[in-house]
């Protein structure tokens, strides 16, 4: 089975790993809500949407080697890295109880604990997680990493955090039919782009400055309830979206 990676857009380091996206939203609400944070399949569309640049600093940062080399290289020499990386020690059902305990416009600092019922809470962010660099696979331009089966597990919910998922369901007329969530797979960024897309189109693809700030709020709005992105993060992939589309 795949796995999953949280990790910090900023400095560009990989925070934690695990086969479960849902437990890595939980420790991602109680470790990081202040950072600008993402998740990625490894191996997936989000994954391979990161830049040369990017690669090749959260491949230094993970394993403190410098490597020079093409794209298709990088992303295997990547990808194999972390594969090595060990999961982290997570238990969804612990992690999202302890997520609820973090409130939205707490600024403090926590870490998932296993084996408590709430987070402890900690001086600074998380730690970077680190692995040895795999040299010959470095030095093997044509290097494929080992293939992993894919997901067979099925996700029922997107990314939400943990906090919003004990609020009581929206009320609907009798005979209503009930609001279904698609399951979402690959990166924050893909996210942020596809319910970009669809609001703008929905609003009638609006270009005046003062339309789009408007519909970027709704958008925030909806990213951050339903589907677990944080506003600091889909403030900035936002304006990403909107050099693209205009």
């Amino acid at each position: 089975m795949n796995n999953y990676i949280l990790i910090d857009r900023r400095e560009l380091t990989v925070l934690h790993k695990h086969a479960n996206r849902m437990a890595l939203c939980a420790v991602d609400w109680i470790e990081c809500h202040n950072l600008e944070t993402a998740i990625f399949e490894i191996g997936g569309w989000g994954f391979k949407s990161l830049s040369d640049l990017q690669m090749a600093t959260l491949y230094m940062n993970l394993t403190g080697s410098k490597l020079i080399t093409h794209r298709s290289h990088m992303e295997q020499v990547l990808q194999d890295a972390l594969q090595r990386l060990p999961a982290s020690d997570i238990v969804h059902v612990e992690a999202h109880d302890q997520a609820r305990k973090v409130k939205r416009d707490d600024k403090g600092h926590y870490r998932y604990t296993k084996g408590q019922a709430e987070p402890t809470p900690a001086s600074k962010a998380p730690s970077p997680r680190t692995v040895e660099a795999n040299h010959d696979a470095e030095a093997d331009k044509a290097y494929t990493a080992p293939q992993v089966a894919p997901n067979t597990e099925p996700v029922f919910a997107p990314c939400t955090p943990a906090p919003f998922a004990a609020s009581a369901p929206a009320s609907r007329e009798p005979g209503a039919t009930p609001r279904v969530t698609t399951p979402r797979q690959g990166g924050t960024r893909a996210i942020v782009f596809e319910v970009a897309d669809k609001m703008w189109e929905a609003a009638g693809k609006p270009t005046t400055q003062s339309d789009v700030l408007k519909l970027r709020k709704q958008m925030m709005e909806t990213l951050e309830v339903e589907h677990g992105v944080k506003r600091t993060t889909s403030s900035n992939t936002l304006g990403e979206w909107q050099k693209a589309r205009m």
